[in-house]
């Protein structure tokens, strides 16, 4: 294909129109055929993003390098990402290394009017290590203290590091992965990659490079010339000077990046960084330079009037300091060859270039009338030679093609990887094209062209639902701990016992009375982590309180346990009519769907298909984001009910959830022979009648309404399917009701963060669970700030969002607060129109008010919480929450979901208040909610607040006592030992012990082999709980690849986990082992053959004795430590055959 149609020559200034939205990234790599290296200066970060990926799809052998600018605002109090800081210094790095290849450097207009550090500062900071050269592993080590890494016990962010040995764990800024370099005394041995997450290596490397870990390195020289500069700007009194003092303490501050002029001797641009570049322009260029320039003025100056609360001025460098000029701007582009892209024709054929490109086939028209846009697209074939269609997802190209063929079987439709290079007569591909165009002889036709909007959904790896719960347990000094058998202690170290020349690692718990318990590591699982608290009584060692403690709570579990088996066993065996509905009809209304289901929502259908279709009750809790798909799998359930003669009740909790649930039914439904009916608080009362009427006689199929649903007066004719949504909102009276019902009809929950309750049944297998953690095409991850209350970054947050044509939501905690934050916003900005909701205005009041907000009439709402569930508003993409700290985890995640459902990149303020310190919980929430802030975290969230606050009574009403008695922890293994034992019979006293095992050689995880004391602690506990061979083989392999060649000590730690197996299997509780021989004592003095034990004891008298308190032993020479591990797993795996 030929995007224009004669060689061109360009002037100093070009301008090339013709190039809409797609095209433009392929006019880069058709300009590389004129130029050797080109910077591609774009509007924003999103259209970086999207520029690389298509450009990597033309050809993915060009050499792209990304320069992203800082995702903060001008001279804000925030830092930049860190992931961002390193994508910056990872390409300033490779721009200094290019080796002569074709280059396409990718930077926004942001990035450009910012100065960086100059190319001494990255060559300096510089490294290069290569597999089987030469290297002292003290000057790596060196090198990276000097260069801003930041040492860690396990490497998992940019610009950390950790040391095991001779090995090294470094995670290099800018890359997707962190590499282990395994030195063999001076000389680097091998180089791999590995995942963050399992810390499990991937592939070899040869080399690795190394680079500043940040923009600025707090290290001797740069502190000394930012004392000096700070001096000469700032000195005096009337300025904060908190900076200068944490500064010189090598202390990095939140937003010292607005400060990077005082921390290098220079700051230059990116041009200094290229030669030979030619420069193209993004469409509207030089009026997002001019705006960028007016927000950076408008920053500036509010800046200048903001005093903090002791009087003292913000530390304000000129603009100069870190900003260039417009006409730095125009210098730099002085003597190069510029190309500036534009969307329109040209009228001035002879001075400017035109891209060969003409006006696709619009669809939109058949789309009004209703008809198939795929019997058009089929005919287009007899008039263009080549056809073309894009999608953005390869299940969008899957789902083109089953329609396509289901049109017309012999016509072949063949996917492609480059759209721009196809010689068939019918392709596809995956490129982000938004509107079709004719280039050549080739029509370019996308899926927007024909449905109106996208379905498909960017390719992510599936995770598996039980992979997706992190593991949150890691101990920390002064954690509550709940022993089996003394109860709740405080955990306060790892210590090495030596006992007999022996050394093992226990855990140090105190007591109350300061009494203390050594617990050896290897029987780790009989503590476990009490959960949240304050004002918890520690109890007291060798005291009876615990047990019965422990006793009774056991007991009220025990009838927990029952009435949730009564409950499941009463829904598995309930036998219902599998419901039979017109599978074409299901089809063509499944076709309705204007996206293509991932894997995990896919996954999600075919469970409730597989449920309402098995003959027993569902019940099912579908967890997923906000805006990620659960409501598809409510419509379908509800068709599949509906169409089989059954009626559907779908409970909301808000008026306003209703009224869109309603209108996306009935557009959905919209054809088919079902009646959909609304009642909540917005029907008046003799149209409610009327509806209560239709739904007793059956006449309503599907019934939409608010808790008022779930009143003893409405009687329902043949309800099949209850459908919860958002049920996090429901109180529990009305969660008993739903419960009660739950023992004779379908009930599917939806959530995107589960209470902690319903993610303890589903977790305990009572309830059946599906995850849909997958995020829609285009949506950007919220970046989530955590900070004090600041006018400045709150007026231009809301005036950004202003701008960019956007809403605003900002959320107090309390109905008393709205007034002092109404204040306070007029007097930032007087203009802003706001409107405002809460609790305690009417129902009719609340929705006009919302209603308003989401048409665009008002830029900003004033709220409550009640805005937790609400409208979906695409627009709305900023969300500043007052007073953060007093909101759970759950409501700051759902309100967080209001913003960030469009493609643009949403913002979200938790603020807090200065002069009032945070409690432990607050603080930690916050910390989870900047941490999460990935898209489809909603799962992970629930299971963090389950560890924060508990999990409540499973059933209901009933207080949690016991679990405040028992901790989480131990509460949710009863729990689980209990279900067991009444449905498959299992011992519920098996977790409850663990073998005592002493044999005589040191069996622990030498610090000089792990040094840092949680990591250890984590592969300690992880230890503890293997119960195969296989398992620990695994993990063998895993230390190794992690720490290096295990030492004795593990191998046999690895070994007495082994012989604890064999403990349990054979009920022993106590193993002594001697030079001599072999001790052993059971577990209540039973076995559970005692039979074959005697037989076998008299059969070998000679070595076996039977002593009176009912001990084993066994004569046996094992003087040699060597064998003697191997010999005391032979005489276990005797008698555990035994008890067989």
């Amino acid at each position: 294909m030929n995007l224009f149609s004669k060689n061109l020559n360009f002037n100093k200034e070009n301008i090339l129109y013709n190039i809409p939205d797609g095209v433009d990234c392929f006019a880069v790599f058709e300009l590389l055929k004129y130029f050797n290296n080109t910077l591609v200066i774009l509007r924003d970060d999103v259209r970086l993003e999207r520029f690389s990926k298509s450009l990597k799809i033309i050809d993915n052998k060009i050499n792209i390098i990304e320069f992203p600018a800082w995702d903060c605002l001008p001279f804000d109090k925030n830092s930049p990402n860190q992931k961002i800081i390193g994508r910056r210094v990872k390409a300033l790095f490779n721009l200094l290394n290019e080796n002569n290849k074709k280059t396409i450097v990718l930077t926004t207009v942001s990035s450009l009017v910012q100065k960086i550090p100059n190319a001494d500062y990255i060559k300096k900071s510089s490294l290069k290590i290569e597999v089987g050269k030469s290297f002292i592993l003290r000057d790596l080590i060196n090198f990276l203290e000097s260069n801003g890494y930041i040492r860690t016990g396990t490497v998992r962010e940019d610009s950390e590091y950790s040391i095991k040995g001779g090995i090294v764990d470094v995670f290099q800024p800018g890359e997707t992965l962190p590499i282990r370099i395994d030195f063999f005394g001076n000389e680097i041995d091998s180089i791999k990659s590995f995942d963050p997450i399992n810390q499990i290596s991937i592939d070899k490397l040869k080399i690795a490079n190394f680079y500043p870990g940040n923009e600025i390195i707090l290290n001797e020289t740069s502190v000394d010339l930012f004392r000096r500069k700070y001096r000469e700007n700032f000195g005096a009194n009337e300025y904060d000077n908190s900076l200068y003092q944490l500064v010189s303490e090598y202390k990095r501050v939140n937003g010292i990046e607005q400060y990077l002029s005082l921390f290098h001797e220079k700051l230059t641009s990116i041009f200094s960084y290229l030669s030979n570049f030619s420069i193209i322009l993004d469409k509207e260029f030089d009026a997002v330079l001019e705006s960028k320039f007016e927000d950076i003025n408008d920053f500036y100056s509010a800046r200048k009037e903001d005093i903090n609360g002791n009087g003292k001025k913000y530390n304000l460098l000129p603009l100069d300091n870190l900003y260039f000029s417009k006409g730095d701007i125009k210098n730099f582009f002085d003597n190069k060859v510029i190309i500036k892209f534009n969307s329109n024709q040209s009228d001035k054929i002879d001075l400017d270039i035109t891209a060969n490109i003409n006006p696709g086939v619009n669809f939109s028209t058949l789309r009004i009338k209703g008809e198939n846009p795929i019997v058009e697209l089929l005919s287009l074939l007899k008039i263009h030679k080549k056809i073309v269609i894009t999608s953005n997802s390869i299940g969008g190209i899957k789902r083109l093609s089953s329609l396509i063929k289901a049109q017309n079987e012999s016509v072949k439709l063949t996917e492609v990887s480059n759209p721009f290079n196809v010689n068939l007569n019918f392709s596809c591909a995956v490129y982000p094209l938004e509107k079709g165009f004719k280039l050549d002889d080739t029509l370019f036709v996308t899926e927007e062209d024909l449905f109106g909007l996208r379905f498909g959904r960017p390719s992510s790896k599936i995770r598996k639902a039980e992979n997706f719960l992190r593991d949150i347990t890691s101990l920390t000094i002064s954690d509550l701990l709940v022993h089996v058998e003394h109860g709740i202690g405080k955990y306060d170290g790892l210590e090495t016992v030596n006992s007999g020349n022996i050394e093992r690692d226990c855990l140090r718990i105190i007591y109350s009375g300061n009494d203390r318990l050594y617990l050896p590591v290897e029987n780790i699982e009989l503590v476990s982590r009490y959960g949240s608290g304050t004002n918890v009584n520690l109890d007291k060692l060798g005291s009876s309180n615990w047990q019965a403690r422990k006793a009774i709570a056991k007991k009220r579990i025990k009838e927990i346990a029952d009435e949730l088996i009564k409950i499941a066993a009463s829904r598995q065996t309930a036998k219902t009519k599998p419901l039979e509905f017109p599978s074409d009809e299901y089809d063509q209304f499944c076709s309705r769907f204007s996206f293509t289901p991932t894997e995990d929502q896919f996954t999600a259908i075919r469970d409730v298909e597989n449920d309402l279709t098995s003959g027993k009750l569902m019940d099912r809790l579908i967890c997923g984001d906000v805006g990620y798909g659960k409501t598809e799998i409510a419509l379908r359930a509800s068709f599949m009910a509906s169409m089989s003669g059954f009626q559907v009740a779908l409970i909301a909790p808000t008026t306003l959830l209703v009224k869109q649930h309603v209108k996306n039914f009935k557009e959905r439904f919209r054809g088919f022979p079902v009646k959909i009916n609304e009642l909540s608080r917005f029907i008046k009362a003799n149209q409610s009648a009327v509806v209560k009427n239709e739904i007793q006689t059956g006449e309503t199929q599907i019934i939409i309404g608010t808790h008022s649903l779930l009143s003893k007066k409405i009687e329902f004719n043949n309800l099949s399917l209850l459908i919860i949504d958002e049920e996090q909102h429901f109180g529990v009276s009305q969660k008993e009701y739903l419960k009660s019902l739950r023992s004779s009809m379908h009930v599917l929950t939806l959530t995107a963060t589960p209470i902690p309750r319903t993610l303890q049944m589903s977790l305990s297998g009572v309830r059946s669970m599906s995850l849909i953690t997958t995020p829609p095409v285009d949506r950007l991850s919220i970046r989530t700030f955590v900070s004090n209350w600041d006018n400045v970054l709150i007026k231009e947050a809301i005036r950004r969002e202003i701008h960019r044509g956007g809403l605003t939501f900002c959320v107090v905690p309390r109905i008393k607060d709205l007034d002092k934050m109404y204040k306070m916003i007029t007097s930032l900005l007087p203009d802003i129109k706001i409107a405002t909701a809460h609790g305690k205005m009417k129902v009719e009041e609340i929705d006009n008010s919302m209603m308003s907000f989401s048409e665009g009439k008002a830029d900003l709402l004033l709220s409550t919480n009640i805005i937790e569930s609400g409208l979906d508003i695409p627009s709305a993409n900023t969300l500043i929450v007052y007073n953060s700290d007093k909101f759970g985890l759950s409501q700051l995640y759902q309100m967080r979901g209001r913003v960030g459902r469009g493609r643009v990149r949403a913002y979200a303020y938790l603020t807090t208040d200065e002069n009032k310190l945070l409690t432990s919980d607050a603080r930690k929430r916050l910390d989870v909610m900047q941490t999460l802030d990935n898209l489809g975290a909603g799962f992970s969230l629930a299971s963090y607040d389950m560890d924060i606050r508990g999990a409540g009574n499973l059933l209901g009403e009933e207080q949690s006592g016991h679990i405040k008695e028992v901790g989480i922890e131990l509460y949710q293994s009863l729990l689980k030992s209990a279900i067991e034992i009444q449905t498959i019979g299992e011992s519920q006293d098996s977790f409850e012990w663990s073998p005592q095992i002493q044999i005589g050689i040191s069996s622990k995880i030498p610090e000089s082999y792990i040094s840092d004391i949680t990591v250890r602690l984590s592969i300690y506990r992880r230890i503890a709980f293997l119960k195969t061979e296989e398992e620990i083989e695994n993990i063998k392999f895993e230390l190794i690849d992690r720490f290096g060649e295990l030492p004795v000590e593990v191998l046999t730690l690895l070994e007495v986990i082994l012989i604890k197996q064999l403990c349990k299997l054979s009920n022993i509780f106590k193993i002594d082992v001697g030079n001599n021989g072999i001790s052993l004592k059971f577990y209540k003095d039973t076995f559970s053959n005692p039979e074959k034990l005697l037989k076998y004891i008299s059969h070998n008298s000679n070595k076996l004795i039977l002593k009176p308190d009912q001990s084993v032993v066994i004569l046996k020479n094992l003087s040699n430590k060597k064998d003697r591990i191997k010999l005391v797993k032979e005489e276990l795996t005797i008698i555990s055959n035994l008890a067989d």
